[in-house]
This record gives C-alpha cells, sequence and structure tokens, in this order.
C-alpha cells in the first residue's frame, strides 16, 4: 500500500488545482522556505481526519482555505484528494485503489468523501484503523515525535508502540464499547425510573377505576331514584290538571253570566258618562262667557288707570318741561353774557392785533435786510412771513366765527320764544283734555288720543329742545376754539416780537450792544432799520 496521487485545490496557498503523483519507492519535496513543502504534508494530515487547527499551524480550521493574494481573490472551498493504492489489500475494503476527500467550505459546512461517496469522519477513522495511517498514527512523523521517539518517557513512546502493534483499534473499541454500556446503563436507571414511575401511576389509576366504578353505579341508582320521583310528580300535576280544568269550566260560566251583567252596567254607564259630558259642556260654555265678562271689566279697569297714569306723567312732563324752560333761559343769559364778555375781548384784542401787525411789519423787513446780509437766514425769515399770514387768516376766522355763533345764538333765541309759546298752547290742550276727561266719562278714548297727541308734541318739543342744547354746546366748543386760536395767535406774535427784542439773528457786536443800556438813551437802530 502507498500513497499514488495527491490533489489539491484551495488548499492554503495552493489557490489552482495542483496534483501529485507519488511512485512507488521514496518521493522528496524539495525548495525553497516558504514555497508551500509544508503544506504538502498538513494536507496529507487533513484529508485523513485531523481536527486539530494547532497540528496544521492554524489558529482556526477555516484558514486552510486559501484567503487571497495580491492578484488572486480569496475561495471559498478548500478541496484535498488523495489516492491510495491498496495492492496488498491492507485497507478493509475490497477496492485496489481508494481515494478519500474532503472538503471545507467558509460557511462552516464540511464533507467527506470515500471513491467519490460522501461518508462519515468515523468512515474514514475506520477505514485507516491499525494500518499506520491516521491523523495520530505514525505514518506522518514531525519533529516532535521523532522526539517523542527518543524520550525517556516511556508514556511518550507508549501510542506509537500500540499504533504499530495494532493495539490501537482494539483500544478504540474497547473505550466505544464502555461508552456505549456507559450509555446503557444510563438508558437503564432511566428506564427503571419510568418503570417506578408508571407502576405508581397504574396503581392510582386502579384506585381511580374503583372510584369510578363505585361512581357509576351510584349514578345509575341516582338516575332510577329521579325517574320515579318524577314520574311520581308526573301523576300528581296530572291529578292536579284534571281538577284545574274542571275549576276552569265552572269559572267560565261565572265569567259569563258576570259579563253579561258587565255588558248591562257599561251600557247605563255610558249614557251617565254622555249627560255628564253635556253638562260639563254647558258648564264650559258658562266658564267662557262669564271670563269674558271679566276681561272686560278688566280691561276697562286697565284702560282707567292707564288713562290716569298718562295724565300723571303727562303733569310731570309739563312740570318737568317748565324747570328745563326755565334752565334754557338761564342758560341763555349765561350765553348772552359770554358773548357780551367775548366781543368786549375780541375789542380789546384789537389794538394789540393792529400793534401785532405793524410788529410783523417791522420784523418782515428786518427778515428782508438780514436775508440779504446771511443768505443762511432766509427760510427762517420766509417761515415768519407764512406764520404772520396765517395768523392774519386766524384772526379773520376767528371773527366770521363770532359773527355767526352771534347769529345762531339769536335764532336760538327765538327757537327758544317759539317753544314758549308752543308749550302754552300744549298746557292748554292737555288742560282742556282733562276737563273734558273729568265731563265725559265716555270720552275716554278722544281724551287719550289727545293726551297721546300732547304727550308726542311735549316729546317732540323735548327732543327739539335738546338739539338746540346740543347746538348750543357746539357753539361753545366754537367759541372756546376761536379763543384758543386766538390765544395761539398771541403767543406767536410774542414770540416773533422776543426774537426781534433778542437780535439772535445778527452779530455777535450788536447782540453786545442790545444787551448794554448804559452806552445809550435811545432805542437801537440796526443799518437794516436804516435801509
Amino acid at each position: 500500500m502507498y500513497l499514488s496521487k495527491l490533489e489539491l485545490h484551495g488548499f492554503k496557498s495552493f489557490a489552482d488545482r495542483t496534483a501529485v503523483n507519488f511512485a512507488p519507492g521514496v518521493t522528496v519535496v524539495v525548495g525553497p522556505n516558504g514555497c508551500g513543502k509544508s503544506n504538502v504534508v498538513d494536507a496529507v494530515r487533513w484529508v485523513i481526519g485531523e481536527q486539530r487547527a494547532r497540528i496544521l499551524r492554524s489558529e482556526k480550521m477555516e484558514n486552510v482555505i486559501f484567503n487571497g493574494a495580491g492578484h488572486r481573490k480569496a475561495l471559498g472551498v478548500a478541496e484535498v484528494m488523495l489516492t491510495i493504492e491498496n495492492n496488498r489489500g491492507v485497507l478493509p475494503t475490497e477496492y485496489e485503489e481508494v481515494t478519500i476527500g474532503r472538503r471545507l467550505y467558509r460557511s462552516g459546512e464540511s464533507e467527506y468523501l470515500l471513491n467519490g461517496t460522501q461518508c462519515r469522519l468515523k468512515d474514514i477513522t475506520d477505514l485507516f484503523m491499525d494500518t499506520g495511517m491516521g491523523a495520530g498514527a505514525y505514518s506522518v512523523i514531525e519533529l516532535k515525535m521523532i522526539e517523542e521517539l527518543l524520550s525517556d518517557n516511556a508514556l511518550d513512546r507508549r501510542r506509537l508502540f500500540e499504533e504499530a502493534a495494532g493495539i490501537t483499534k482494539y483500544k478504540i473499541r474497547r473505550t466505544q464499547t464502555l461508552r456505549k454500556l456507559k450509555a446503557t446503563q444510563v438508558d437503564l436507571t432511566r428506564v427503571r425510573d419510568l418503570t417506578e414511575e408508571l407502576d405508581r401511576r397504574v396503581r392510582s389509576l386502579a384506585r381511580q377505576a374503583k372510584k369510578a366504578g363505585r361512581y357509576k353505579r351510584h349514578r345509575q341508582r341516582l338516575t332510577e331514584l329521579e325517574l320515579a320521583l318524577a314520574q311520581h310528580r308526573y301523576d300528581a300535576l296530572r291529578t292536579d290538571r284534571t281538577r284545574c280544568l274542571e275549576s276552569s269550566r265552572e269559572f267560565k260560566d261565572l265569567l259569563e253570566q258576570d259579563g253579561a251583567a258587565l255588558a248591562t252596567a257599561e251600557a247605563a254607564h255610558e249614557a251617565l258618562r254622555t249627560r255628564h259630558i253635556e253638562r260639563e259642556q254647558a258648564l264650559v260654555s258658562i266658564q267662557t262667557r262669564l271670563s269674558a265678562h271679566l276681561e272686560k271689566l278688566r280691561a276697562a279697569e286697565s284702560d282707567q288707570r292707564l288713562v290716569a297714569e298718562r295724565l300723571a306723567v303727562t303733569e310731570r312732563d309739563i312740570l318737568r318741561l317748565g324747570q328745563e324752560q326755565e334752565a334754557a333761559a338761564e342758560r341763555s343769559e349765561t350765553l348772552g353774557e359770554s358773548l357780551q364778555t367775548l366781543e368786549v375781548t375780541i375789542a380789546g384784542a384789537q389794538p394789540a392785533a393792529d400793534e401785532a401787525e405793524a410788529a410783523l411789519d417791522v420784523a418782515r423787513e428786518a427778515r428782508d435786510a438780514a436775508v440779504k446780509a446771511v443768505e443762511t437766514k432766509r427760510m427762517r425769515v420766509q417761515t415768519a412771513r407764512t406764520e404772520e399770514r396765517k395768523a392774519s387768516e386766524a384772526l379773520a376766522q376767528l371773527r366770521r366765527t363770532l359773527d355767526r355763533s352771534s347769529s345762531r345764538i339769536e335764532m336760538m333765541q327765538e327757537e327758544l320764544s317759539g317753544l314758549d309759546e308752543r308749550e302754552a298752547q300744549l298746557t292748554d290742550q292737555l288742560a282742556q283734555a282733562e276737563r273734558h276727561a273729568a265731563d265725559n266719562a265716555d270720552a275716554v278714548a278722544l281724551a287719550e288720543t289727545a293726551v297721546a297727541n300732547a304727550a308726542q308734541a311735549v316729546e317732540e318739543a323735548t327732543q327739539e329742545r335738546q338739539t338746540r342744547s346740543e347746538v348750543l354746546s357746539d357753539l361753545r366748543e366754537e367759541l372756546a376754539a376761536a379763543q384758543r386760536r386766538m390765544d395761539a395767535v398771541a403767543a406767536e406774535v410774542g414770540l416773533l416780537e422776543s426774537l426781534l427784542s433778542s437780535y439772535d439773528d445778527f452779530s455777535e457786536s450788536v447782540q453786545f450792544l442790545a444787551g448794554e443800556s448804559d452806552w445809550t438813551t435811545d432805542e437801537l437802530v440796526t443799518v437794516a432799520d436804516v435801509i
């Protein structure tokens, strides 16, 4: 038996599919370091079932798959096929050529092949057992195993000697048998426990079966008793039913007799009810007529009270109108006095206005001179002129407003006198209506109409008086506004005079001379005034 061929694909450094043929005799693999000599030995050990990654010089089993290089991609599977010539029948199989294979995927799945057929790792291990080949056999000798052979420790050499002597197969079988016996003992213990548990359950079920038998007997007896009781009750109910039917027939006869009597009584009751309804209708008619008379009586009394209240209200309105007339007369006198005072004030303010106009003329000449002297102050002079014109227009508007106020006051006085006359007429009409109402009670409706007309007239007179009061209030507001405008014009005139007297538009020398009055007793006159 010898190795004839080794095929590698994706195992460690063998990225391409590589085949190594071994001829009978000695085959030597020679090459530089790192060319993959040791990988050939690792492939042989790996394909015959080596499971320890450390023996294959790797940290984990996935590292035996080609992991890629600078110009090659990594592969996803490592595959090794080993062909053995079994020409001496060492292997326990009928084939003279045996090919074993192993594949490992990156997902962790692994496959073992025996002559192209998928098998188990145990099948390959059993195939090489006692042949010197295997994962831990002496067919592959490395440096560490040589040290174990030369070691003084008998235990280190014993494994190899046992393998060479063919004892390892029996020891492995013994170990497997002991393991199976132990597992069988565990199963027997488990079966014994299950048997004891089932015995307990059987005894419990036997007791339950006895109880169930007793329950069935008692249940059957109970059913018989219930049926007997039901039969007894049925017989009693049947007897009661017969007796009730006889009583029902008797009661039916009595009911027919009572029904005839009830029909007669209902007919009599219906006749009585009809007469009662007729009487109630008559009573309702009488009560309706009585209510109508009472309503008329109450309406007459209400009308009488309403007329009295209206007369009282009319009297109060007449008194209020008299008081308002007196108050209006007093307000008219007050307005007349205020108007006279305003006219006196305006007459007294006229000379001041003339003086203000003269001062404005002087100020205009001074502004003109200042504009010619200093061009930068022209806008100020123009503003002063504009204010002077506004003041003149405000004075003219004030005079026109005073004239209109005087005219409106005269018109209001005339209207007030007309209101007095109309109030007197209304008072006479009201007195006549009262006399007419007292003399003739039948003419109450006419008196009410006259009172209503008089009240409406009084209301109209009141509204007209209120309107005239509002007009007077407006006139007072206009007079106050005119007074404020006149005050504003006077203040503006004073401001212009102060500007002229302060000489702010002149040089500092002129201002100094104007402030010092000791150097002359005459009035200060500027060159602009002379020009």
